[in-house]
């Protein structure tokens, strides 16, 4: 483009192109066009009364004196001269009588001096700005205007004074002032386009995103609409592991698969990070997104090729409703926002419509946490203890903590209360660190054999686990060869490097590093590759159908035998009868814990138990 026609595209006035004017509403002149400059006063007016006699006096002078419109034009002229500016008188025919020089770099620049003076058109081809010449010198009246010259590719504002020998023409080059003018309304729109606005997808943000939500609200007259919270599982971690450059390209390459898939009458925007949301409204599927979900869900689903290795992603979507879940754009997105977190607590990969019953669960989830933040320092928080038995030899080789709270109001709450939502809200780091700790000095009373095993969460993990351990150890004097560390296969997902990274620091102390729920979810052998566990513990999923289901024993025997052959020590989780401890015996199995022998009992009764079986006692044959 042009850079008349830049100048030209961010005016807010008529757009000159050609010869046409911009025509401003008649108001001032100066050097800048903005203050006035009366130069009517630098011309010599007559009045009527005076006509008679100033005529014979220009008779009387010579041709040099004859006009003060002449003597008025090389005064302003040098006035102007310095100030960007020129002057020229214009006599009756429209022909030039005066002119001063800069008349030439504005209006002329290729018109030779001689040529301008007599010229009728002021050596220029705009009819309109000669046509407002003409008129000023028949009906004798002022005209101010701004005037784009495509000549010189200039901006000049213009003032037509009225004279006793024509029509005084003062004009000001004003090209800097308008190029500042559109720079700062480019500025302006700039800013209002990021304000509203994703910068790295250019997808509509979240401010400007809820703006809309409230607007369809307001609006809705009797027709629903829904709108969708999409949050991108796996994105943080192809981040993580790629670098940023990759995850921001396989950011955009999300927000152009949503675009695919939405109507023209959704609307999709990013909230932030590996969020999206869709407005979906018109038509008869706006309160039935189903198809719509279904879309989405498939697109995100198919492999993304990130640094020439494919990456799966999956969506979870929450879906909130209007009128009915909400009709405000505050309430609206709550209920989207809770239904999402209910898809993701269901695995992932898939979508909840809101429920009143989420909200109840929701405000119950919310006093549980905010009791946990009290519960330390209130002295509610209690370890429980399960004796693991060395069901080779029939004898306790440990036992291994359990969480308890004890609630002011509900009373004794075991783990499976409390401890998820810990983990996401992170309170479990300084409850991890309170257990740590007073695991290891409540193992101190116990025989020098026996071990004390706690459970580490991937939350830990994110916080100085390593430091937390060994402050532990060294407040506690117990052998760091008695504790035990439980990690479960989500600590190998999240953040594999650092985190395998932080256990072979632990090992470093000298703790045992446990691998358990091997046989649950999507754990794999895979992981005993990755570092050199002490023990793997198998689920009790994996071994109540031993000795019902041969499949099951088979299972069980290749995986004892696998880690015999690696080194690993085996430990069964979960034994409830005689016939499992039985067929366990018989795989090999080394190490065992359940009901069988003890459930999970306070301190003291763990300390009573450990006398009584080292009397003999425990109930444990061989």
């Amino acid at each position: 483009m042009a850079r008349s026609e830049q100048l030209s595209s961010t005016n807010s006035s008529k757009v000159p192109t050609g010869n046409d004017l911009s025509i401003l509403p008649p108001a001032v002149l100066s050097v800048d066009g903005r203050q006035p400059v009366e130069a009517r006063r630098r011309v010599s007016r007559t009045r009527p009364d005076q006509a008679s006699a100033s005529a014979r006096t220009k008779k009387r002078r010579g041709p040099a004196e004859q006009s003060g419109s002449v003597d008025s034009v090389e005064q302003l002229a040098l006035v102007l001269q310095h100030a960007c500016g020129f002057v020229a008188l214009v006599g009756d025919g429209g022909r030039v009588e005066r002119a001063s020089g800069a008349v030439y770099e504005l209006l002329t620049p290729d018109m030779a001096v001689d040529r301008l003076l007599g010229d009728t058109r002021l050596g220029i081809d705009a009819p309109e700005f000669l046509q407002r010449v003409e008129r000023s010198l028949l009906d004798g009246k002022e005209d101010h205007f701004e005037w784009f010259n495509p000549v010189c590719d200039r901006w000049i504002v213009l003032h037509l004074a009225p004279a006793e020998e024509g029509v005084m023409i003062v004009g000001f080059d004003i090209t800097r002032r308008r190029i500042l003018e559109n720079s700062a309304e480019q500025q302006r729109a700039q800013l209002a386009y990021q304000a509203d606005y994703d910068a790295a997808t250019k997808l509509l943000n979240r401010r400007a995103f809820q703006a809309l939500v409230e607007q369809a609200c307001q609006n809705r007259r009797g027709a629903g609409f829904s709108i969708m919270l999409i949050d991108i599982d796996g994105f943080q971690a192809a981040n993580d592991t790629f670098g940023h450059v990759a995850g921001d390209a396989l950011l955009l390459e999300v927000a152009d698969r949503l675009r695919t898939c939405i109507g023209e009458n959704d609307v999709l925007a990013r909230l932030g990070n590996d969020e999206f949301a869709v407005l979906h409204c018109g038509g008869r599927t706006s309160t039935k997104p189903e198809r719509l979900i279904t879309r989405i869900m498939e697109t995100i689903h198919r492999p993304f090729l990130v640094s020439g290795t494919k990456v799966s992603l999956t969506a979870s979507i929450g879906v909130a409703i209007a009128p009915q879940d909400g009709d405000t754009q505050e309430a609206l997105f709550q209920a989207a926002d809770i239904a999402v977190k209910w898809a993701k607590r269901d695995g992932g990969e898939g979508w909840r419509r809101f429920e009143i019953s989420m909200q109840t669960e929701l405000q119950t989830r919310h006093e549980v946490h905010e009791g946990l933040i009290d519960a330390l320092a209130a002295g509610q928080m209690l370890l429980h203890y399960q004796p693991v038995i060395d069901i080779r030899h029939g004898l306790v080789s440990g036992l291994e903590s359990r969480f308890c709270w004890n609630h002011p109001r509900e009373g004794l709450l075991p783990p499976e209360r409390f401890l998820h939502i810990a983990e996401a809200s992170g309170s479990i780091v300084p409850l991890g660190e309170w257990a740590i700790l007073n695991a290891c000095r409540d193992a101190m009373a116990w025989p020098a054999h026996c071990e004390v095993a706690v459970n580490l969460s991937p939350r830990q993990f994110r916080s100085n686990i390593v430091r937390t351990v060994s402050q532990a150890l060294g407040e506690s004097r117990i052998e760091s060869s008695r504790l035990v560390l439980e990690v479960c296969e989500a600590v190998l997902v999240d953040r594999p490097e650092k985190n395998l990274d932080s256990l072979q620091r632990l090992r470093a102390l000298g703790v045992k590093i446990v691998f358990d729920g091997l046989g649950t979810g999507c754990a794999s052998l895979r992981h005993l590759q990755l570092f050199p566990f002490d023990r793997i513990k198998i689920d009790r999923s994996m071994i109540h159908n031993v000795g019902i289901r041969r499949d099951s024993e088979v299972i069980v025997r290749s995986m004892v035998g696998l880690a015999h052959d690696l080194g690993i020590q085996v430990v069964a989780k979960g034994v409830e009868t005689p016939e499992e401890l039985r067929r366990l015996r018989e795989t090999g199995c080394h190490q065992a814990q359940g009901d069988l022998f003890c459930r999970p009992v306070p301190v003291a009764t763990a300390f009573e138990y450990l006398r009584r079986c080292a009397a003999g006692n425990s109930g444990v044959s061989n």
